[in-house]
């Protein structure tokens, strides 16, 4: 029973933030009193050591003085009694036995939270699972037919950086401040160094976004359709549709024949442009040349459809002749095929006229083909480019995706997808607790992406990103020319800036300069920030090693003839020549359009802003969803800046005059939130120093990739303190931190099917829309388990069902809170239920989704235990929720002895991938590892406590007030009638479906905010209801007769 008397939950101890502990700061000046210098009290000023530049220990000296500086004030506030602090009477939680519930309610911290490890990590390379890190894997075959080894990075718990608990005392001391004030120092020093000597991976890491930083007090989250505006009002939409607009209009394509969205990274463009495809014709068959990157063909293993790998050229473009014969060897079934524009290692660009043209001479009329332009790199770099093949829309292609922490330059990876229109709906469903639609692949994305991409688009424009090819193509020649000047064999394809040659002898060489290589050849990619003096660097220390290398005959250089050609050696160019076999200059980059920015028309995304077919009612109407505004209508237009902005400053006092508007509306709506389980109480200032590099942990979090600029230090003590959490060995598992929440539900469930290839997925009703959607993309077998009037799983239903289907293994999905109720299905039950139909351990795998309350519940008793050491196969949870970080992130872990049936070698990181994305923004494990450093288990009790705690005087009040509502068992997410009035639901962003609406008590939601938001809705509900002309709906069905105050059950 879930009355207005009966609850259960944890209570406890006031658990108000030391923030709020200190109350109203109260100003005044010194009063005429004289500050009196005293040596014991003063901060001496100290002269820096020699070294401290490069142990980073000054740095954490003076983090040190100022936390325990911050932690006095902290102190004296407290104790100050100049203003009154808050008083406020909470309502206390009760306890399941009707008696008020005591702090005993909440979870002790455990005597030993932080056991010996059971295995030294620097023997984890044989143990982790990933093949053997830090050493060799097989490859590919060589010439000869036997296997290569792959050379793989270093194993990353070596050096990875555990989450320690802190002391009781910290915030007195401020030593735990001062402690990661060091790490950062010392990490942020070794990120100067590597973006220094940085060379073979395509990221522009010449970029300032100081401006931004600011942002990063904000969880920006764009959830849902990038056009309707969702009911959660923290958002950057208006900047993403600017920018979709500016890329449509790069590729012509009108407002109205275009939907696309600001992805989390490259590979999830692929990943959506062949879903687009596969869902357009079901039985097509997906084409890609050999040297496709490897998301494409991890997109046809995911999707379950056939594949065909098309031979290539030397220079890696698509052979069209062996193209030709495979079309005709399976003209029965209609064509999906990836075009590259810039292929990973050699920088090849496919023909994609000549692409077109072979398909229609084998018969293949345009309404049997999807074309998918992979762009990832120089996709951005083609339009500026006279004479290259022209990507635009006017041709018969699907859709493009271009990386925007490559030639763009964004800090975290991120990516720009657009596809027309006519297609989206094939994947489109409602979401209507989000008030909108989803066609994207992760659902939340990070809102901070489209702001560095707005801003570096209105910044740059178009004759920027013109200079900036020029001086790619430019250098590019320029180490070509050096590398045949020395004799080194290269290759420079036409339209590129990927130098390839031959790779260096010395494994410290390549992991130095952050080469990327595959087989016998490395390459070099000339982003904007490499310059001249930098390859003249590398290239003259690399003539030096060769000497040493080579000297006496011991050794010899690698024939390369077979991967760039026999023409191409050390005095044959592979120039980059124009068309007409001159060399390209300045003159071949694309000159600016003279109206590059034609007036737009509608944008064509159907109802927004108004409704949408929803679910249907006991009289099988169909409900109409109400979506949330036309995004177009209030969407910030990228513009060209004019020609004398440099001198006169108007561009960035215009950024300047929209970044400050957009902040005072992220305060506003901050202010306002409620329906949603973000916790928006965030304070991250140490971190804004990090913004200023791209770190991507590309790859396994446990192999470290050739790429230098990553976070996996922190991201693996990370995962080791969530292993910890859920009791898993260091040796037993295997994790990483998600884009999302979502991802980690794709993830696990990849993980299930990959197990169990003709598994059935079972999931409750009430289970968060990415598990059907995971259903759909992987082509399972779904089954909806009904749910009791809380939320949870009906296990009799569950049991019935899988007596049905018996001859084919269980994946289930076990809710650790559902997205409307907060309801926590009952994992021992669901465990008994599938033993005693029958199902022994070696026939099922469960999937835990504890996006919000995965983290809550190991600090309240009587709350089912997610532990490994129950037959569970995986766990994810978000870290943009409870934990509050400023981008959606999330953390997966899965028992390794599963991780093998996804994971596959990726030479050319030096590394192996098991992950849903590839690419992963690498501040998330920073803000995580800061996060759970900084607070603690103890921190996180804290704040469970404050959540359950608030979240029942908010259900008392509305019971009080005679408002129907409801709150599980275990959970802060408080379910009561719908409002009568949409703008009241947007102004305090509330999750709606059907006749009800939830809000979800996160840490930075107090009782003032509470009271402030159920006075307004009771002072709204007299108007609403007056006069009988309306009534409160009957919410009986969603939250049981007890809970009910309707007129009938009241």
């Amino acid at each position: 029973m879930v009355g207005s008397v009966e609850v259960s939950s944890g209570y406890v101890r006031n658990g108000r933030r030391k923030k709020e502990e200190a109350g109203v700061v109260v100003g005044g000046g010194l009063e005429g009193r004289c500050v009196r210098r005293t040596m014991g009290n003063c901060v001496a000023v100290k002269e820096p050591d020699s070294d401290e530049e490069e142990t980073g220990e000054g740095e954490a000296r003076m983090a040190g003085v100022l936390a325990r500086y911050r932690a006095s004030l902290l102190e004296r506030s407290k104790h100050h009694l100049g203003a009154m602090v808050g008083s406020v009477e909470v309502s206390p939680v009760e306890a399941n036995d009707r008696a008020k519930a005591t702090a005993d309610d909440v979870e002790p911290l455990p005597v030993e939270f932080y056991p010996l490890e059971t295995s030294d990590p620097a023997d984890l390379g044989t143990t982790n699972g990933v093949g053997s890190v830090g050493g060799k894997a097989e490859g590919p075959r060589a010439g000869d037919g036997r296997k290569r080894e792959i050379v793989l990075g270093r194993n990353v718990h070596t050096m990875s950086l555990e989450v320690t608990e802190p002391e009781a005392d910290d915030e007195v001391t401020g030593d735990r401040e001062a402690y990661m004030a060091g790490v950062l120092a010392r990490y942020r020093k070794s990120l100067i160094e590597r973006t220094r000597n940085h060379l073979g991976y395509p990221y522009n890491l010449d970029f300032d976004y100081g401006a931004l930083g600011q942002l990063q007090h904000f969880s920006i989250n764009n959830l849902g359709d990038p056009f309707i505006e969702s009911n959660y009002g923290v958002h950057s939409r208006q900047f993403e549709v600017g920018v979709l607009d500016w890329f449509a209009r790069l590729w012509e394509l009108e407002k109205n024949e275009y939907w696309g969205y600001i992805t989390n990274c490259g590979t999830e463009g692929n990943l959506h442009g062949i879903l687009v495809g596969r869902e357009v014709f079901p039985d097509g068959i997906l084409y890609a040349s050999r040297e496709s990157h490897y998301s494409v063909f991890k997109a046809a293993r995911m999707y379950r459809m056939g594949c065909i790998k098309v031979n290539t050229l030397t220079s890696g473009e698509i052979d069209c002749v062996d193209f030709r014969t495979k079309l005709l060897q399976n003209k029965d079934k209609p064509a999906i095929i990836n075009v590259n524009i810039g292929t990973t290692v050699k920088g090849a660009v496919d023909d994609l006229d000549l692409v077109i043209k072979t398909l229609e001479e084998t018969g293949f009329s345009r309404d049997r083909f999807y074309i998918h332009c992979d762009g990832a790199l120089f996709g951005l770099m083609m339009p500026f480019v006279k004479k290259a093949p022209k990507v635009s829309f006017k041709k018969p292609i699907g859709s493009v995706s271009v990386s925007g922490h490559k030639f763009v330059g964004c800090p975290m990876p991120c990516g720009v997808q657009i596809t027309r229109l006519e297609h989206i709906n094939t994947l489109s469903r409602n979401v209507e607790y989000l008030a909108s639609r989803d066609a994207t692949i992760m659902g939340s994305r990070n809102g901070h992406a489209p702001i560095f991409l707005w801003y570096t688009l209105n910044r740059k424009g178009y004759k920027g990103f013109q200079k900036e090819v020029q001086k790619c193509l430019r250098n590019a020649h320029y180490l070509k020319d050096r590398l045949h000047a020395a004799g080194i064999g290269a290759m420079l394809n036409e339209l590129s800036s990927t130098v390839v040659f031959e790779r260096p002898h010395d494994e410290e060489f390549i992991r130095k300069w952050q080469l990327a290589c595959q087989g016998n050849i490395a390459h070099v990619v000339v982003m904007p920030n490499i310059d001249i003096e930098k390859l003249d660097n590398f290239t003259n220390e690399l003539i030096e090693k060769r000497e040493i290398w080579f000297q006496d005959g011991k050794a010899q250089a690698p024939c390369i003839a077979e991967e760039i050609g026999a023409m191409v050696g050390s005095v044959e160019v592979s120039p980059v020549e124009a068309n007409d076999g001159t060399k390209a200059t300045a003159d071949d980059v694309e000159q600016l359009p003279v109206e590059f920015y034609p007036l737009g028309t509608t944008n064509g995304v159907g109802s927004v802003g108004g409704k949408a077919e929803g679910p249907g009612f006991e009289n099988g109407r169909k409900r109409e969803i109400v979506l949330g505004r036309n995004v177009h209508t209030m969407s910030l237009e990228v513009t060209e800046p004019e020609a004398d902005n440099e001198v006169t400053g108007d561009r960035e006092a215009y950024m300047a005059g929209v970044l400050a508007r957009y902040i005072k509306s992220l305060i506003e709506r901050t202010r306002n939130h409620l329906g949603y389980p973000f916790n928006l109480d965030l304070d991250y200032g140490a971190l804004g120093q990090l913004q200023n590099f791209s770190i991507n942990n590309l790859g396994d979090p446990f192999i470290e990739s050739n790429y230098g600029v990553h976070s996996r230090q922190l991201e693996v003590g990370v995962l080791d303190w969530f292993a910890r959490l859920w009791e898993l060995e260091k040796n037993e598992y295997w994790g990483y931190i998600t884009n999302c929440g979502t991802e980690g539900n794709l993830h696990g469930i990849l993980v299930g099917r990959e197990v169990f290839p003709d598994g059935i997925l079972y999931a409750s009703r009430e289970s968060h829309y990415s598990i059907f959607k995971a259903a759909r993309m992987y082509r399972m077998g779904c089954i909806k388990v009904n749910t009791l009037t809380s939320g949870e799983i009906d296990c009799a239903d569950f049991r019935a069902e899988l007596l049905q289907h018996k001859d084919k293994p269980a994946i289930i999905n076990v809710n650790i809170g559902t997205t409307v109720k907060g309801a926590v299905d009952d994992l021992d039950l669901v465990i008994k239920t599938l033993e005693e139909t029958g199902f022994g351990r070696d026939r099922f795998y469960i999937h835990c989704d504890g996006a919000l309350f995965g983290l809550m519940m190991p600090f309240v008793k009587r709350a089912p235990k997610v532990s490994f050491k129950k037959p569970i196969g995986s766990v994810s949870v978000s870290g943009h929720k409870f934990v509050g970080c400023p981008m959606p992130c999330g953390v997966q872990i899965t028992r390794l002895e599963h991780i093998n049936t996804l994971s596959r070698s990726v030479e050319y990181l030096a590394s192996r991938d098991a992950t849903i994305m590839g690419s992963r923004d690498g501040h998330a494990p920073i803000f995580l590892w800061y996060t759970l450093n900084r607070k603690g288990y103890r921190g996180f009790q804290k704040e469970v406590q404050k959540c359950l705690r608030n979240a029942h005087y908010l259900k008392d009040s509305l019971h009080a007030a005679g408002i129907g509502a409801m709150l599980n068992e275990l959970s802060s997410t408080v379910v009561f009638e719908r409002p009568h009035d949409e703008e009241f639901i947007r102004k305090w962003q509330l999750a709606c479906q059907g006749n009800i609406a939830h809000v979800v008590v996160m840490p930075n939601i107090d009782i003032e905010k509470l009271d402030n938001f159920t006075n307004e809705l009771i002072e709204k509900r007299e108007i609403w209801f007056q006069d009988g002309k309306a009534q409160a709906p009957c919410i009986a069905e969603e939250i049981g007769e007890v809970s009910c105050m309707c007129a009938r059950h009241k």
